[in-house]
C-alpha cells in the first residue's frame, strides 16, 4: 500500500487511496480518458510527506491535493476546454472533501523534456505518484540537480510565503481571529518553513524531503542571515507542523506576539537574501527599491513580453512607467516590503509601482496589489 504520509497509520492511508481512486474516477468523467497521458499528485501526500491532523481522535487530511495533468498535443480550444473543466472540478472536489483538491493547468506531455527548472517542477520530478496513465511520464523531465535552482526561485515562493503573512495579519485583526485560527497558524509555520527552503537553494542544498531539509538545518549557520537566536527551533517547530499539525488557540495576545515575531524574522530574511541575490552585504529598503528598478532584461522579445503583461494586468497609465518593459512580478517584490512589514515608501513612489490614481485610499491600494499578485503568484 502506498504511503503519504510520515505518521499516518494504516486505515489513513487507505482512505487516502480510496479518496484517489474517486477522484480519478470523476476525473476521467470529466476529462475524455484519450486526451490524458497522466494524472499525478505532487506536493507533500505525493512525497509521502503529507500532514496529518489528529482531529477528535481521527485522522485527517491537513494539506492541499495537488495534482498535474498531463495530455496529448491539444489544439488551444481544446486545451482551454480541459482546463476550464478542471477548474470547475477543483471547486466541485474541493467543496466535497471540504480540503483543496488543486489541478494545475493540462500541460502537453511532449514538452516535458524542454521544461525550464522551478522548484515546483523539480519537487515533482523527485518524488510524485501517478494515479492514472503513463507510469514513467516526469522521466521525460531534464536530468536536474538540486544546485540548479536558481536564487529566483527562492525569491519568488518568499514572496508567495510573504502574502500568507499578509493575508494572516488581516485575519489576526479581527474580534472572531478563532475562525481563522488555522490559516493564521498555517501561514506562521508556511513563513518558517519558506525561510529554510529559500535559505537552503541560495546555499545550495536545497532537498525535495521535508526530513532531510529538517536534518540539514542543523549544519546551516544561520547567524549571517538573523541575529534570531531562536531562529531554528522556530523552523524545527514549523517542518514538524508540516508533517503533524496541531492546532490550539494560545490566546489573542499570545497569538499578537508570536505573529510580531515571525514578521520581524521574515524581514531580516527576506532582506539578507536579496541583499546576497544583488551581491551586498545588506539592503535597506530603498536600496532595495533602487537596485530592483535597475533591473531590466536586454533581450527585445522579452521586453515586448514583459510589455504585453502590463498592457493586460495593469491599468493603462502603467504603459508611462519607467517599469513598464519589465516583468510585472518587479512590481510585487518592490511594492511587498511596504504592505507586509510597513516599511514606508512615498506615495507618489507606491502610486507609480502599483499604478494607482492620484487620489486613492488603502481598500483601492489594497485591491491592487493582490489582484496583481493573484496573477503572478
Amino acid at each position: 500500500m502506498p504511503k503519504y504520509s510520515v505518521y499516518g497509520s494504516d486505515s489513513f492511508h487507505n482512505y487516502i487511496q480510496k479518496v484517489l481512486w474517486e477522484i480519478c474516477e470523476r476525473f476521467l468523467e470529466v476529462i475524455p480518458s484519450h486526451k490524458v497521458k497522466a494524472l499525478v499528485l505532487g506536493g507533500g501526500y505525493g512525497r509521502s510527506e503529507g500532514g496529518v491532523l489528529l482531529q477528535d481522535g481521527q485522522e485527517k487530511l491537513y494539506n492541499d491535493l495537488d495534482f498535474f495533468v498531463f495530455t496529448n498535443a491539444l489544439p488551444f480550444w481544446q486545451k482551454r476546454s480541459v482546463n476550464q473543466k478542471l477548474s470547475t472540478l477543483h471547486q466541485e472536489l474541493s467543496e466535497h472533501y471540504g480540503i483543496d483538491i488543486d489541478f494545475a493547468k493540462a500541460k502537453n506531455a511532449s514538452s516535458l523534456t524542454h521544461e525550464d527548472i522551478s522548484l515546483m517542477y523539480y519537487d515533482l520530478s523527485c518524488a510524485h505518484k501517478v494515479i492514472y496513465g503513463n507510469a514513467h511520464i516526469l522521466s521525460y523531465l531534464p536530468a536536474w540537480k538540486p544546485e540548479d535552482l536558481p536564487q529566483d526561485e527562492a525569491l519568488r515562493m518568499l514572496m508567495n510565503r510573504g502574502m500568507g503573512l499578509f493575508f494572516a495579519r488581516e485575519y489576526l485583526s479581527q474580534e472572531d481571529y478563532h475562525r481563522n485560527l488555522d490559516f493564521i497558524l498555517r501561514n506562521i509555520h508556511k513563513a518558517y518553513q519558506g525561510i529554510l527552503d529559500a535559505i537552503l537553494i541560495f546555499e545550495r542544498k536545497y532537498h525535495h524531503s521535508n526530513l532531510q531539509r529538517l536534518k540539514d538545518l542543523a549544519d546551516l549557520d544561520l547567524s549571517q542571515y538573523t541575529d534570531q537566536p531562536s531562529l531554528k527551533e522556530l523552523i524545527s517547530s514549523a517542518m514538524a507542523f508540516k508533517l503533524k499539525p496541531e492546532l490550539h488557540d494560545p490566546g489573542w495576545e499570545a497569538l499578537q506576539a508570536e505573529f510580531a515575531q515571525a514578521i520581524q524574522i521574515y524581514r531580516d530574511i527576506y532582506y539578507a537574501l536579496w541583499a546576497r541575490y544583488f551581491g551586498e552585504k545588506s539592503l535597506s529598503y530603498s536600496q532595495y527599491l533602487q537596485r530592483l528598478t535597475q533591473v531590466s532584461t536586454s533581450r527585445k522579445a522579452m521586453r515586448i513580453k514583459n510589455l504585453g503583461y502590463t498592457l493586460r494586468d495593469l491599468p493603462p497609465q502603467a504603459i508611462l512607467s519607467k517599469a513598464a518593459f519589465s516583468h510585472p512580478r518587479l512590481r510585487l517584490y518592490m511594492a511587498l516590503p511596504h504592505l507586509l512589514f510597513e516599511d514606508k515608501i512615498d506615495n507618489i513612489r507606491l502610486q507609480t509601482i502599483l499604478s494607482l490614481p492620484e487620489h486613492y485610499d488603502l481598500e483601492m491600494l489594497r485591491y491592487s496589489f493582490v489582484k496583481l499578485w493573484q496573477a503572478y503568484n
